[in-house]
């Protein structure tokens, strides 16, 4: 699988209080290509486990300064529900929903391109990021499936940290992502 993945992450400070709204972000336009392997382990009726391995990269992008990239390894955990397929349906929808565990592989800072100092260098201490995330994932999707047994779809995806990502006290970083994939089993 493969395609195209857009985030953002927000910061919120500790002494905002609940009713005012202070911290930076959201950095939006981190625009990236993740890829990866899934396999589906049939459990009963619609539900299937779905683990997945995902290369996942994350940031923000343009509009932001300094531009962070964000490079996960990501493992999804999800349930799919499809509706049963019929002898006349090879084309029908699926939902997915679990949780994802991430590993950082790498987080560089950079104000014009794709390369850049790393985020655990002293002088970049708010830009740095805790080395695994538990996130919240979500994804609707369409899905075909030919004559031979090969299956081509596509999914719009959801996933936001469920943890604080960041490493500044009295701070909270979320990251969020929103992917589309391209999906294609033999």
């Amino acid at each position: 699988m493969g395609g195209r993945t857009e985030s953002n992450f927000w910061t919120t400070y500790d002494s905002c209080g609940r009713d005012t709204v202070c911290g930076y972000g959201p950095h939006y336009g981190g625009t990236w290509i993740p890829f990866g392997f899934f396999v589906q382990h049939p459990i009963r009726g619609m539900l299937v486990f779905e683990p997945e391995l995902l290369y996942s990269p994350k940031g923000s992008g343009e509009g932001s300064t300094p531009v962070v990239n964000l490079k996960y390894l990501e493992v999804p955990l999800l349930i799919r529900i499809t509706p049963p397929r019929t002898d006349s349906s090879f084309t029908r929808p699926f939902f997915n929903v679990g949780p994802g565990v991430g590993y950082l592989l790498q987080c560089a800072l950079t104000e014009n391109g794709p390369f850049g100092a790393s985020c655990s260098s002293p002088q970049n201490s708010e830009n740095r990021r805790k080395p695994w995330e538990l996130s919240s994932v979500i994804g609707v999707g369409l899905e075909h499936r030919f004559a031979d047994g090969t299956l081509i779809g596509v999914e719009a995806r959801f996933a936001r940290s469920l943890t604080n990502t960041g490493t500044v006290p009295g701070a909270t970083t979320i990251n969020s992502a929103t992917m589309y994939l391209l999906r294609w089993r033999p």
